[in-house]
């Protein structure tokens, strides 16, 4: 076979590993990937820590959802590195189920945490009238409910060897059930959520008109989030999607070597990504993030600092 095209199928190494596709022997792809994986790690960490060390953005329920996020965006990829580290490790079947199980169940949090996200946002928006819909209580159970789901949907392969498994006796179950779990389950809660606020809220705009000033803002701001969720899961979508597929169905085709590191480095940059756009996207911490650059390496007088500070507050 030609040197620029790589199966898919015969890439795995002969030991019964835990091995996906995404973590090819690929030196260049490795290159590529452990950096944007340490990024990604880096900036959600800070993100995290700005959020909970602030208490005006404590205050902010909607906070909680990318946090979430970002949480669960670090579980993953120091799961992907520590496969890397691993790929020459020769794994029992025991060990390959623990590993996949981790994996899986980092892949699921991050999946339904945007499931997690959309289904509180319809019960905040749809039935606002509600107050339990928008209390706290409700927003750290349906959190709660995806940890829980993502933990029991990913408990079956302590059980059974997964597609992670090469030597697997049940690899035609275990794979269309992760298929149907990991992917397709949450895309249609996402999708039937929006689809539900959507449909809210061109019935509602009349009545918004009439409203006041206050909740005007509120259904802006919920809507803005909306759209904030719904491009964060069609990016994570998008970069892990194609890749996903190959390695549960094992699809033996001939690529370009370009294109394989493409699809390596693709779901690691679409976490990047995400990761980056929720911090920008989130007015109030770019803001604070732009004040302290301000303060910490230009080093402007304070009455300049200050007189910048209320520029932004009028802005928000």
């Amino acid at each position: 076979m030609n040197n620029n095209f790589i199966n898919t199928k015969n890439s795995h190494p002969p030991s019964n590993q835990t091995q996906l596709f995404v973590f090819s022997k690929d030196s260049v792809a490795d290159m590529i990937e452990i950096p944007i994986l340490s990024l990604t790690i880096l900036f959600a960490i800070v993100y995290t820590i700005l959020i909970f060390s602030r208490p005006v953005f404590r205050h902010n329920k909607l906070n909680w959802f990318t946090v979430n996020i970002c949480i669960s965006t670090v579980l993953l990829c120091i799961n992907i590195l520590v496969m890397h580290a691993e790929q020459n490790d020769q794994s029992s079947s025991i060990i390959c189920r623990v590993r996949a199980f981790f994996l899986l169940s980092a892949v699921n949090q991050l999946m339904y945490s945007h499931c997690v996200a959309a289904i509180s946002r319809m019960l905040a928006i749809v039935h606002a009238k509600k107050s339990f819909s928008r209390s706290n209580t409700c927003l750290f159970i349906c959190i709660s409910i995806g940890w829980l789901l993502a933990f029991l949907l990913s408990s079956l392969n302590l059980f059974l060897d997964s597609y992670t498994c090469l030597q697997s006796t049940s690899s035609d179950f275990i794979s269309h059930y992760t298929l149907v779990t990991t992917l397709i389950i949450p895309i249609v809660i996402v999708t039937v959520c929006n689809g539900r606020i959507l449909r809210h809220v061109r019935q509602s705009t009349r009545q918004l008109r009439a409203q006041g000033t206050q909740a005007r803002l509120a259904h802006t701001r919920d809507m803005y989030l909306l759209k904030v969720m719904i491009v964060t899961f069609v990016v994570f979508l998008v970069g892990w999607t194609p890749i996903f597929l190959m390695q549960i169905f094992g699809m033996s085709v001939d690529i370009p070597r370009f294109l394989t590191i493409i699809l390596h480095v693709l779901p690691s940059a679409a976490m990047l990504h995400d990761t980056l756009f929720l911090i920008f996207t989130n007015k109030p911490v770019r803001l604070f993030i732009k004040q302290f650059v301000i303060r910490r390496r230009l080093k402007f007088p304070a009455n300049i600092v200050a007189v910048f500070q209320q520029q932004n507050r009028n802005q928000m």
